[in-house]
């Protein structure tokens, strides 16, 4: 199941990258919700549950959808966006319950590690997205406004404190989001991906 959800991360990624905006928010929504619908229904919540988060992402997705379609361009952008947020934050909760509750650390909660490290970008990326709604100039060295690929850019070299300094804040809000973004990613790799690594065993083969 995991490895199919860090496919599915890694798609999104390239979809960033290649999709054009209109269409790029409705294909994240799409592709988040039925990603939290299987590892909801993979972890047996119940009927109830699943109906829940089901009904829930469905609704996600006809607005996301209507407002590509007949919105303005700043409503299809605030909808989509805040829409990609709780998706990859329901996404992050449900993996990391699972990294959690795992009783070793192997080849496949490593995989969770990664997939939750690579999804806290794709966070922060979408609420730049909503930040550049909200406040002209949120980022300057790109064009105005900035596409998702900026965004996702930004978010990544912010995330990973490698700042280049090509994309820098263009505000106080911008400024706020970076310095979380950032003592956010230190934090997870100094913690949950320093224990994991220390904790991790391979998963012995049977003969």
């Amino acid at each position: 199941m995991y490895r199919y959800a860090l496919g599915g991360i890694v798609l999104l990624y390239a979809l960033v990258i290649a999709m054009p905006a209109w269409l790029l928010g409705l294909a994240n929504v799409a592709i988040l919700g039925g990603l939290v619908v299987l590892l909801v229904n993979s972890r047996r919540y119940g009927r109830r549950w699943s109906a829940w988060v089901a009904a829930a992402v469905g609704a996600m997705l006809v607005g996301s959808g209507l407002a590509a379609v007949a919105g303005s361009e700043a409503a299809r952008d605030v909808t989509t966006s805040a829409s990609t947020a709780v998706l990859v934050g329901a996404t992050i909760a449900l993996i990391g319950s699972s990294v959690v509750r795992s009783p070793e650390v192997d080849g496949a909660v490593m995989m969770m590690v990664l997939s939750v490290y690579l999804l806290l970008a794709l966070l922060f990326a979408a609420i730049h997205n909503l930040g550049v709604t909200f406040q002209p100039h949120y980022l300057r060295g790109v064009g105005e406004p900035p596409t998702p690929s900026d965004t996702l850019y930004f978010s990544v070299v912010t995330l990973t404190s490698i700042g280049f300094g090509d994309i820098v804040p263009g505000g106080n809000l911008a400024r706020a989001v970076t310095v979380v973004e950032a003592l956010v990613g230190q934090l997870f790799l100094v913690s949950v991906v320093a224990v994991s690594v220390s904790r991790f065993r391979p998963r012995r083969q049977s003969r």
